[in-house]
Formats: structure tokens, sequence, C-alpha cells
């Protein structure tokens, strides 16, 4: 019981010393410190002067006061300190809203050394004074900038995140699919369903980066404080071995972008004017091959493999010379030359002759051994 009693007496005695040096403060001798801008000093006493309550209500004081919340403000970036910019900013806002109600025309004619940076040459009436108006015109200019400080500081806050996270499933959906084909032409020849969903959404988030850019530049072209570069390069993925892979950090500004959705139209693109026709072309070459394969293998006739069209040829050279297409092809020919040489009944007692077939057939197996080589290191990358 005796150490709470001891407790309380403590406590009272600290709000009372505190208090005390509250009271202790003048205004008179207060304000030449604040307007001397020593604020190091003049700032601590200025908080305990307006925490008297007979004092919370002192119009210069709290226009001070405001001041002080504007400098504060002030320093603070708009990026990195953005929540503390949008507390700070909204109390600067109600501080000098504050002071507007209590700076009047009898405090200025009671207290006019303290308004001494608002004595001008009326234009009206050539007459050096100090006008409420002016003041309050002043007021009203901070009022407006920083509560506009505060708007436009969370929306910066609300778009950079959804920018980055945009950009950055962009960035990651490109390494994915670069990492799973080795150039853009096996890329499109792959295309399927799920590729094409990835490339649209590839476009997708293009145009919403493309839009959380525009609107952060908005933003920042409208916002008092210009602290924040909202400058974005966008880079075409010229390279497509070595482009695209690294990411800007958005919260920098002034950054570099890859332009994933126009290397996702491109690809779309060139499926729609050169792969469909191309592999309608492979698929009607190869059913001819199988037919002609079909009635080898049957025994029936011998048949001559027909020859891949010209510009199937120049096509498969041009978009994939080394993939699965042409070398399917090339073997269904290698196939039907191989089953004709078996059909060929040559006269056993012709040694020569049937020597030539051996070494024909051989040449044949070895060519497709090749080709079925490199048909299954394909699919083993797959």
């Amino acid at each position: 019981m005796k150490f709470h009693s001891t407790l309380i007496l403590i406590v009272f005695s600290l709000l009372f010393a505190l208090n005390s040096e509250a009271q202790k403060i003048k205004y008179k001798d207060l304000f030449p410190i604040l307007n001397a801008k020593n604020y190091a000093q003049g700032e601590p006493q200025l908080r305990a002067f307006l925490k008297n309550p007979k004092n919370a209500d002192h119009p210069n004081a709290n226009l001070q006061f405001a001041y002080l919340l504007k400098l504060a403000a002030d320093k603070l970036h708009v990026v990195r300190d953005s929540t503390a910019l949008v507390k700070t900013a909204d109390s600067a806002a109600i501080a000098y809203n504050r002071s507007k109600a209590l700076v009047t025309d009898k405090e200025i004619k009671k207290n006019d050394d303290y308004y001494q940076e608002y004595y001008r040459r009326d234009l009206r009436t050539g007459e050096f004074g100090i006008k409420v108006s002016d003041i309050h015109l002043d007021l009203d200019n901070n009022i407006e900038r920083y509560r506009l400080v505060s708007r436009k500081t969370r929306e910066l806050a609300v778009a950079l995140p959804k920018l980055k996270t945009t950009y950055k499933e962009s960035n990651e959906l490109f390494r994915e699919i670069a990492t799973q084909f080795e150039t853009i032409n096996e890329l499109a020849l792959s295309s399927n369903e799920q590729i094409m969903q990835q490339l649209d959404q590839l476009i997708s988030n293009g145009q919403k980066t493309d839009d959380l850019i525009d609107d952060i530049q908005d933003i920042v072209a409208t916002h008092p404080k210009a602290e924040f570069n909202a400058n974005y390069e966008r880079l075409p993925i010229a390279n497509y071995v070595t482009d695209g892979r690294d990411i800007a950090d958005v919260y920098e500004g002034n950054f570099q972008i890859w332009d994933y959705k126009s290397f996702a139209e491109g690809v779309k693109q060139k499926i729609a004017e050169d792969i469909t026709d191309f592999k309608a072309a492979l698929i009607e070459a190869d059913k001819s091959l199988l037919n002609k394969l079909a009635v080898v293998e049957r025994a029936e006739t011998l048949m001559q493999a027909p020859e891949i069209p010209e510009e199937l040829e120049n096509q498969i050279e041009s978009l994939d010379p080394e993939g699965l297409p042409g070398n399917i092809l090339r073997f269904r020919k290698l196939e039907i030359a191989f089953k004709n040489l078996e059909l060929i009944d040559e006269d056993s007692a012709f040694v020569t002759k049937q020597l030539d077939k051996v070494d024909t057939l051989y040449q044949l197996i070895n060519q497709m051994d090749i080709i079925f080589s490199k048909i299954k290191a394909r699919n083993t990358e797959k």
C-alpha cells in the first residue's frame, strides 16, 4: 500500500513539474526563437506550450506549429516515406485550417509583430499593412497543398505496388517461356492452347502495365512534391536469348521496362501468318507419305516416295531445319525407300546385285538411325 502511494505521488509530481514548465514558457520569449528558425530549441518549447490547455487556442503558436508540420512533410520522400508523409501532410492541413479560424483581425491588431512576414503594400490603396485576407489566402493555399500531397501520395502508394506485381508477373512468365523454348521459331511451332493463353496473359499484363504507368505519370504530374521521376522507357525484346530476363525496381522510378506485350503480339502474328499454314502443309505431306508407306508395307507394289514440296522444304529450312517436323518427313521417305528395296527380289545368282542391295540397305539404315537419333534427342529435351 505504501509503495502504491509513493508511485502515485511520483506521477503527480512529474505531471506538476511538466505543467509548471509549460506555464513558465512565455510566448513573447518563444516567438523570437521560432522566428529565427531555431527549431532545435524552439520546437520542444512550442509543443510544451501548446500542451497547456490555456495555450491550446493561441493563434500564432498554432500557426507556427502548422509551419513546423509543413517543414516536416517537405523533408519526407513521396515513395520511401509515403506512410509518414500522408500522416504529416494531413496533420499540416488540419493545423493550417485550425490556424485560419484563430487568426483574426483582432489578433493581428493585438500582435502584429507576429505577422510581419505578411506586411506588404495594398495594390488597391497603396498603403502598407497586414491584412487578414492575405494571411487567410496563404493558409488556404497551404491547406489545399497538403491535402493534395496526402491524396496524391496515397494514390501513388496504391499504384506502384500494382505496377510492381503486374510487371513481375510478366517477367516471370516470359522467363518461363524462354526457358522452355530456345528460339522464337521453336516457340511459335510448339504453339498450343496453353502457349496461346500465356501469350494472351503477357499482352493483358502489358496493357495493365501501360495503363498503370500512365496513371503514375498523371499522379506525379499533379503531385506538389516533384521528387519521383516517373519517366519510363519501354525496351523491345530484340534478342530473345538475352533480353527480358532482368527486372527493374519500380520504386526507384526513371527505369527501363521490357516490352513483353509487343513481344507476345509479334509471336501471335508469326503464328497466324506463318505457322498455321506451315503446320497444315506438314500434316498434308506427312499424310501423303504415310499412305505410300502403308501400301509398301502391305507388300502390294513398289511406291516412289513423293517429294516434299519445295515451298515446304524452304519453310522447314527457315523455321526449324533440325526440328521434329522436317526430320519426321525425312524419316518417312527413308522408310518408303527401305521397304521398296526389301520388296525387290534380286536373283540370288547375281552376287554383285545382292551386295549392292545390302549396301544400299545399310546406307538407308544408317541414315534412318541418324535421323531417329535427332528425333529421339529432341523428344528427350522436351
